[in-house]
């Protein structure tokens, strides 16, 4: 076998077809740039015959086509030969058909931006900065928006986004109907699954009403769903974390199945926002373990309450939500059919290899360019793990926090979960975790504790005044309510 030197992609299929002729391919002096280019040429030719791609998929992999051979790559354990001056035949073989086992689906027919319209966009600037156009991002961190994340609630703010959210829901079943494609259905439910993450981020009431798009027995339902909100963290503790179980029914009065979302590490007005910054960094047990190892047996026998009628959970999170999702899977797994991840850390060893009655489908989704979710120990050996690549490159903190899923020129490539756990990168950050958690860990928690204990005491004398007050006025209480029911 020899060496052939490639002046066009023509010549390159046809040693790419007869591997067993040529060993290296190279270029002319100069023109590595063109080999490389005829290379991910030739990848995306590929992956366009094999997977039946119409004109625009094609477009969305030829922008994204490098990505995908640095990621065929990582799957496939080897570094990226195309920067080589000399490319082995045989690596590039491996490359394109890696590529074509991996990837899952190019484009979304259902995005969720256009669903906003531009009334939506002006009302809810929170939602617009997760699911709409990037200008639309840095236009949605206005006054008013900023003072709510930071300084004061606004709970017509929040009201106008969760109403913006009820609303797209809707949207999305009528075009889910409508497109009548099965192929899509992953994608269908991971934009519902990031939706119903972001939701309770939003503060929404006891019992709150909304209609939420599920795939049962092979067929899309528009479900009515109220919401129910579990206290994880006891209250001496202070603003409290939730979970949030959303119990319903089917159009023709079925129980529909239980949904569970949890929340992230969340921003400083809204519930638990410190103690999800404690459970972010406690080094003892998984990100956001806390939280269920204090609420978990009222959460587990609510979560087993609504499973009763409409079958087991399925649970949905962002960042540490995610976390908290896989926790919930690993905990109660004969309770949970399946889990959406998005930008998850993962679990501490013991945990993710703890042995499972039953085996959840847990779906990881680990966002182009997003840094969370390289944190933690190993993800459960048999989740899968969704690499998904926007429309753009984002910032780091636009990528963790914005639903690519949601886009439209989207592309969902499946990872090998045992090469993501075994990563030299993941194990040398648990290394680093392992030694500064601790430290920051002890020293927060002590500031947040004697905080509130100081509260408590000083609190405690308004608490004596008001339970007195309470007591003088029982009498007349009693006698107004024996007058009212003598009349």
């Amino acid at each position: 076998m020899s060496d052939c030197t490639i002046t066009s992609k023509g010549q390159l299929v046809s040693c790419l077809a007869n591997p067993g002729t040529v060993s290296h391919i190279k270029a002319e002096k100069k023109q590595q740039k063109a080999l490389r280019s005829a290379v991910t040429g030739v990848f995306v030719d590929a992956l366009a015959a094999a997977k039946n791609l119409n004109d625009d998929q094609t477009r969305i992999v030829g922008k994204r086509v490098e990505k995908l051979t640095e990621l065929a790559c990582f799957n496939l354990g080897m570094k990226n030969p195309l920067s080589n001056k000399r490319i082995a035949v045989d690596k590039v073989c491996k490359i394109r058909d890696e590529i074509i086992d991996m990837t899952v689906s190019v484009g979304n027919p259902c995005p969720l931006q256009p669903l906003l319209g531009d009334i939506h966009k002006k009302i809810s600037p929170l939602i617009n900065m997760m699911i709409g156009e990037l200008p639309g991002f840095f236009q949605g961190l206005n006054m008013r928006a900023m003072s709510a994340v930071f300084l004061k609630r606004d709970p017509k703010l929040l009201a106008n986004a969760r109403q913006v959210l009820r609303d797209v829901l809707v949207k999305l079943y009528d075009q889910i109907k409508e497109q009548g494609n099965s192929e899509y259905n992953h994608i269908f439910e991971a934009n519902i699954a990031y939706l119903l993450s972001i939701y309770p981020h939003l503060i929404p009431d006891e019992f709150e009403k909304l209609s939420i798009p599920q795939l049962i027995e092979g067929e899309w339902k528009l479900c009515d769903y109220r919401i129910q909100r579990i206290q994880l963290t006891p209250k001496i503790f202070g603003s409290p974390v939730h979970a949030f179980i959303f119990k319903g029914k089917t159009e023709d009065g079925k129980g529909a199945p239980p949904l569970v979302s949890f929340k992230g590490t969340t921003y400083p007005t809204d519930d638990g926002a410190f103690l999800s910054i404690l459970s972010d960094l406690n080094p003892f047990v998984s990100v956001g373990e806390m939280n269920l190892i204090f609420g978990g047996k009222e959460f587990k026998s609510e979560l087993a309450r609504a499973t009763k009628e409409g079958g087991k959970a399925r649970i949905a999170g962002l960042s540490q939500g995610g976390a908290l999702a896989q926790i919930a899977a690993q905990y109660y797994p004969d309770l949970v059919e399946n889990i959406h991840a998005f930008n998850p850390p993962a679990l501490r060893g013991r945990l993710a290899n703890k042995k499972l009655s039953s085996q959840p489908d847990i779906r990881i989704f680990w966002q182009n360019r997003d840094v969370v979710s390289g944190l933690g120990c190993q993800y459960n050996p048999n989740a899968k793990i969704f690499y998904t690549i926007g429309e753009q490159n984002y910032g780091r903190l636009v990528s963790h926090a914005r639903g690519l899923v949601a886009e439209k020129d989207v592309i969902i490539v499946k990872l090998n979960t045992k090469r993501v756990n075994n990563s030299f990168w993941r194990k040398a950050i648990s290394i680093i975790q392992t030694i500064v958690s601790p430290i920051i860990f002890i020293l927060l928690s002590t500031i947040y504790f004697v905080y509130r204990l100081l509260y408590e005491l000083l609190y405690l004398p308004v608490r004596i005044v008001k339970a007195i007050q309470a007591h003088q006025n029982r009498p007349r209480l009693l006698s107004k309510m024996a007058t009212a029911n003598k009349v």
